[in-house]
């Protein structure tokens, strides 16, 4: 189930940072490693999971990452 709604976060991105292959292969990684983590427990796990999907958002954004010179 995490793994579809992390898809479907990547996918919605239009910034071919989010999009990259190789971006996509790492977030994957960073998912599978806490999941399969026996050192954490659900809750924790939980909350890495949102502060991912969260980062993806942000990230994926252009509006958020964009910015004009002038506003330095």
């Amino acid at each position: 189930m995490h793994d579809e709604l992390l898809e479907i976060e990547i996918q919605k991105s239009p910034m071919w940072e989010i999009n990259n292959p190789r971006i996509n292969r790492l977030l994957r990684a960073v998912l599978d490693l806490v999941y399969y983590s026996k050192n954490m427990d659900n809750d924790q796990k939980e909350e890495i999971f949102n502060i991912l999907i969260s980062l993806v958002r942000i990230y994926g954004d252009p509006k958020l990452i964009k910015r004009d010179k002038n506003d330095y």
